[in-house]
């Protein structure tokens, strides 16, 4: 459930039109796909911040 909420944000950001948080919001998928979901809630706030 959690992987899902990051992957949302990801649409989102996406439609910002930001390339560099585009790059972010991929590393973030791979490390959902890596199984952590402590590490992705923590590259999410990172993303959040970073905005």
């Amino acid at each position: 459930m959690r992987t899902t909420k990051i992957m949302q944000l990801t649409g989102t950001m996406q439609t910002t039109g930001i390339t560099r948080t585009t790059k972010i919001m991929q590393l973030t998928v791979t490390t959902c796909l890596t199984g952590t979901t402590e590490q992705a809630k923590k590259d999410t706030d990172f993303i959040i911040i970073r905005r």
